[in-house]
Order: structure tokens, then sequence, then C-alpha cells
């Protein structure tokens, strides 16, 4: 049995591929979310914040002997491409883990002529190779095609479970994201891009402020504008006094150097944006379902 190192591809203000309303770098670090809920101590995610490919992060990193690392990505083309698929670095001989990967995908996501791919061109591959590192790439499909999109999205705990059997690890049980329920104080959210009572109750138990499911005093012109219908309406109450929970997020990205605005607790574009930098969204200021889902996969794993 290995253990996993999982790395969720761009991010860091690199939303990766973008088609059909999602982004690629959410949607990585949503299968991230439910690969380390089902591998326990197995499995480590690998900071979700980062960009592995842009700070060279695999070139720095220290792995033990039984480590295997796989960098998550989606793949993008014209609409009618299909498949993922495994990409080593060339030279190299696939071995059981990527074999195993590659007979997932073909079952799960069918459609690539060839499962298993060298490559020469891509850095992370001969950083990793160049580290000694037990590596693989592996493309979940394409974003561009909705029968792809579709079957990641709706099949998500299924491939996270065989991703982690791939590796000789057995899953352990896990809450399944569209059912949210409490266990030990933690919510496991549903992954669904709406802003409800159970995503701001566990905003606010990380942000350690007051759980009440509300956001409090927000400006009216600002839901009609930047979050409308997104954020619930039952769960936002007006005034323009702020919020205490926009407020510790606002005072978290500060401290990131990701938002310069006002402590005022208002939910408007700077702190929006401020939100899609921390996350590595594209930052239009719009509390928009990709938001608020990258929110919820990070919630899931006890952190904002």
């Amino acid at each position: 049995m290995a253990h996993l190192y999982f790395m969720a591809g761009h991010g860091a203000g690199d939303p990766g591929a973008c088609a059909n309303g999602y982004q690629e770098a959410e949607r990585v670090r949503a299968l991230a979310s439910r690969v380390s809920a089902f591998g326990g101590g197995n499995v480590t995610i690998l900071d979700t914040s980062r960009n592995w490919y842009a700070d060279n992060g695999i070139s720095n990193l220290s792995l033990p002997a039984d480590a295997c690392l796989l960098e998550a990505h989606m793949d993008s083309a014209a609409a009618s491409a299909r498949g993922g698929h495994v990409i080593i670095k060339s030279g190299y001989s696939p071995d059981a883990y990527d074999n195993a990967l590659a007979a997932m995908l073909q079952r799960r996501l069918p459609g690539r002529s060839q499962m298993i791919v060298g490559r020469s061109d891509l850095a992370n591959p001969r950083r990793a190779a160049a580290r000694g590192i037990n590596y693989r790439l592996v493309e979940f499909g394409f974003i561009t095609n909705t029968t792809d999109l579709n079957i990641f999205n709706t099949q998500i705990d299924d491939i996270a479970r065989e991703v982690i059997q791939c590796f000789e690890i057995t899953p352990s049980s896990a809450p399944a994201p569209s059912s949210p329920t409490a266990s030990g104080g933690t919510t496991v959210l549903a992954v669904d891009g709406s802003c409800g009572p159970a995503t701001i109750r566990r905003w606010q138990e990380v942000m350690g402020t007051t759980v009440d499911g509300i956001i409090s005093g927000q400006l009216v012109p600002d839901c009609v504008t930047y979050w409308r219908p997104n954020l619930v309406d039952s769960c936002v109450t007006y005034g323009g006094t702020g919020s205490e929970l926009i407020r510790a997020v606002q005072r978290k990205l500060a401290s990131e150097g990701r938002y310069s605005g006002s402590i005022d607790g208002l939910l408007g574009p700077g702190t929006i944006r401020g939100i899609q930098a921390h996350y590595g969204l594209t930052q239009d200021a719009s509390f928009g379902p990709a938001t608020v889902r990258a929110l919820q996969t990070r919630l899931n794993t006890g952190r904002f």
C-alpha cells in the first residue's frame, strides 16, 4: 500500500481551463476534498492554495519512500473531445498504480485511444523525476465536454474512492457531500454553488464567529449586483452595519494581502475579489457558483 499525496492543479490566481460554468482549479479541488474524506491517514492533500506548477513546488518537496504523487487536472479541447488519461515522464514505464488509474479512467471517463502517455514537454513530470518522486499527472476528462463534466460532477465520490483503491488503499466511510450532516461539530457541505444556511453556519464555525446561518447588515445594492441568487435571500439581513463573519473574512484576506478595503463586514466587490484571489479564481467580483463551490470545498476541509 502506498501513501498517496494528491496535488490539485492550477490555483493561486490561475483557474485553469474554464468551460460550461466551471473552472478546472475549483473542480480538481472538489475532488481533492473527497479523496481526503475517503482516504483518511493514508492520503495527504498538498496545499490547495498554491499553484504547484507556477511556484516550482515539486523541486522543494520531500516525500517519504512509500509516497506516490498524483497531480490532478481536467483537460480542454473541442467540445467533442472526451476521456481521461494518465501522463508520466517520457522514457519511464508505467507502474501498477499508473495501470490501475488508466483502467479506472477507461471505465469511468472513456474516450482516449491511449490511456497512458509519456511526455517530455511538461515541467512537473521532469521536476518529479529529478527528485526521484513516484509521480503521475491525471487528466480527469475534459471540462469542455458536457458528458465528461457531468460524469465528474455526479460520480465524484465514486471517482475519489477508485483513485484511492488504485494505490491499494481501502477507502474509509465518508458522508456524502449531497447530504449535509454534522459529526463532531463538522458539517459536510453539498458542493452545489448555493450559499445557504448550512454553508454560512459552517463558514461561521471555521471563522470562529457567532453561528446563526445569517450574514447580517448587508447592503441591498450589493445583493442585487454581486451575489444574487447564489447567496440565499433568507440567509441575509440588511441595514449596512456589516457582518461579524465578513469582518473576520476581511481580516484574514487583509493578512494575506488580498484585501485592502475597510473592515466593514460588507460582502461587496472588493471582499469578493479577495475571496476569489484566495481560491485562485478569476476575480470578477461575482459571488457566483464557482466561487461558492470553492468556498464549500475548502470549508469541507475545516479551513477557509
